[in-house]
């Protein structure tokens, strides 16, 4: 099982990269990545989703 803040980092990593990606893209690349990382596991599901939406926010609206 991953750690949610090792996840948090990876994701965090990911977005710093793929910045010119569109957000139809990366939205996709979230449900596969939670879906198939956290399935067994809705508390961490939940705390990525939470971190997302936090990295939506600072993301696309700059």
């Amino acid at each position: 099982m991953l750690n949610p803040y090792f996840a948090h980092i990876i994701t965090w990593v990911y977005f710093n990269i793929n910045l010119s990606r569109t957000k139809r893209n990366v939205l996709v690349y979230i449900q596969m990545y939670s879906f198939f990382v956290f399935k067994t596991s809705f508390f961490c599901k939940y705390l990525i989703y939470l971190n997302f939406r936090k990295l939506n926010q600072q993301v696309f609206t700059k």
